[in-house]
């Protein structure tokens, strides 16, 4: 993380356990129990560390029921991933790197893979999510996957106004992994570019499990 000594910003490296003695999960750790999501409880590591972080607050998640809402995340529209792909960051101040994309397949109606392609790259019947293109990598896995604001939205078919839905930069989901092609007889394995996201229902779902007995 990035933190502040004597007026310059500088790395510190922050320990967080997610496992016990015994090799089971804390409870400071929140699995889905579908998606490849988790959740970490951190609170009491940036209060010891006193460390000034702002967070996104899950109002900003963008829930099937917000975009169907506000009508955006729609297929086509751009998006940002946020992340370190490869595991790149800058030394001195560890900011994640963006990278540009759109929205392949509809957040909507989650995705399933055809059974070729399942068998070929391990992958499962559906999930609950979407498809971006935006250059994914191995490495990009927990990116975050933002709408990129529009300063005009479209709030109802015959409407155009300042602001609006479109304008607020929903965190769509998390990167779960990258999608490969092998080509010329798979003789060589590529990258398609395209990325495995899974839902901001699923990130708020599992986020949820702390206040839930």
């Amino acid at each position: 993380m990035s933190t502040t000594v004597n007026g310059a910003v500088a790395l510190k490296t922050i320990t967080i356990p997610v496992v016990g003695l015994d090799g089971k999960f804390l409870d400071t750790l929140k699995q889905h129990k579908d998606n490849d999501v988790a959740a970490i409880r951190i609170t009491p590591q940036i209060v010891a560390n006193g460390i000034p972080a702002n967070f996104v607050g899950t109002s900003f998640l963008g829930t099937k029921e917000r975009l169907k809402t506000g009508n955006v995340g729609l297929i086509g529209d751009e998006i940002y991933m946020i992340g370190y792909p490869a595991g790149l960051f800058d030394e001195r101040n560890a900011s994640p790197i963006w990278r540009i994309g759109i929205i392949a397949t509809s957040p909507l109606a989650g995705y399933a893979f055809p059974e070729a392609v399942r068998k070929a790259y391990s992958l499962p019947d559906f999930i609950d999510g979407f498809l971006v293109d935006a250059h994914v990598y191995p490495g990009s896995s927990g990116s975050a996957i933002v709408i990129k604001p529009q300063p005009i939205s479209f709030d109802n078919p015959s409407t155009i106004s300042a602001g609006g839905a479109g304008s607020i930069t929903y965190v769509l989901g998390l990167v779960s992994k990258s999608l490969p092609i092998a080509d010329f007889d798979g003789r060589a394995p590529a990258r398609l570019g395209l990325g495995i996201i899974e839902s901001a229902d699923a990130v708020n779902d599992t986020i949820e499990m702390f206040f839930k007995k």
